[in-house]
């Protein structure tokens, strides 16, 4: 009977551990949810710009464009990420040689 007996008390005993640690996984949920509904949101973060390219074209008008990168995401309902990427017109029409085409000289 002693065996049976010891058999029956290492079941009990197991059976409360596992009562435990499903009271603890239950109060870690709870928890987690309290800290989401408590934690502010966060907005979006970016990197600084990037220097403007170089104007695509060397005579004419161009572009140039600057980018910037995500750092953080937005959570929680937090301010969206703005624009990554500008563009802007470069370069003239002046910069371009002129024909000599009707200079007969």
């Amino acid at each position: 009977m002693a065996v049976i007996d010891d058999i029956v008390k290492n079941i009990q005993i197991e059976r409360r551990k596992n009562r435990k640690l499903k009271q603890r996984k239950r109060e870690r949920r709870r928890r987690r949810k309290e800290l989401k509904k408590i934690r502010p949101p966060r907005d979006c973060r970016v990197s600084e710009w990037s220097e403007w390219s170089p104007c695509s074209k060397t005579c004419g008008i161009g572009e140039q464009t600057r980018t910037r990168t995500i750092l953080k995401h937005a959570r929680r309902g937090g301010k969206v990420c703005p624009v990554l990427e500008e563009t802007t017109w470069c370069g003239s029409a002046r910069a371009c040689p002129r024909n000599n085409y009707f200079n007969w000289s």
